[in-house]
């Protein structure tokens, strides 16, 4: 016997002797599950306990009465989860929509005391928000559609169910009448530069025909000199070359 075949026998040996333990679990439809090994761990061989014995588990999701939720594939656990039980989404569903509301009360200019409902945190009303008036009983109401003057100066439009679409600060006025000053003073100022210009186009316009006017007359002039005849002939210059040794002293003034 060689020595890779001894080594071999002596591992087999102690797999054969190696405890296993066992523990059944109870799934939520009534089902026992058995697991072999140290506990319920990923790789741990399962199979389901019925009154026939033991019997191979199909692959599938099994959810346990203790709140976990175990994966098998080939007889094997291949994940495990958690279960979050409907009461605690539920709860946490209920954590997570609630929004804390406040409460601002305030008076129209008419003496009409105003309660409105917002979710800012700081209470300030913003589009959307609730507005209730108190009526003639202290009974709170909503307030009726249209537009609506807080003693602060804000001015909030309502609509037909008493929500805020439209609020108008006096910030939002005064930067209103700014931009409106300042607009009708650039419009001023673009009016008078305008205008300049118009001045200038139209002078350099003026000048520009003169001009013109100056050189038509002064090519006319030019033409007509041109066509005049001389009063004496232009003297045009000899052929050296056919003009004898006298003639040609003559022509320098010399003789």
């Amino acid at each position: 016997m060689d020595k890779k075949t001894i080594i071999t026998q002596i591992k087999e040996f102690f797999s054969s002797t190696e405890e296993k333990f066992e523990k059944d679990y109870k799934t939520v439809d009534g089902r026992i599950i058995r697991c072999y090994g140290e506990g319920l761990e990923v790789g741990e061989e399962v199979k389901e306990i019925t009154e026939e014995g033991e019997m191979a588990l199909e692959d599938a999701n099994y959810e346990l009465e203790d709140g976990l939720v175990i994966s098998v594939i080939e007889g094997k656990i291949s994940e495990i989860q958690e279960v979050t039980a409907p009461e605690e989404v539920e709860e946490s569903l209920e954590q997570e929509t609630t929004i804390e509301m406040a409460e601002v009360e305030t008076e129209l200019t008419d003496g009409t005391k105003v309660k409105v409902t917002t979710v800012a945190e700081d209470g300030t009303l913003a589009i959307g928000d609730k507005v209730e008036v108190m009526d003639e009983e202290g009974n709170w109401v909503n307030a009726p559609e249209g537009k609506h003057e807080t003693v602060d100066g804000l001015i909030i439009y309502v609509d037909a169910e008493g929500l805020i679409n439209e609020i108008e600060t006096p910030a939002t006025e005064e930067v209103t009448e700014e931009m409106e000053e300042v607009v009708e003073e650039v419009n001023d100022e673009m009016f008078n530069s305008i205008n300049l210009i118009l001045e200038e186009v139209k002078s350099l316009r003026e000048e520009l025909n003169s001009i013109k006017e100056e050189n038509t007359e002064l090519k006319s002039r030019v033409e007509t000199f041109a066509k005049a005849p001389s009063d004496k002939p232009l003297n045009k210059t000899p052929d050296f070359n056919k003009l004898n040794k006298e003639e040609r002293l003559k022509f320098f003034g010399k003789k």
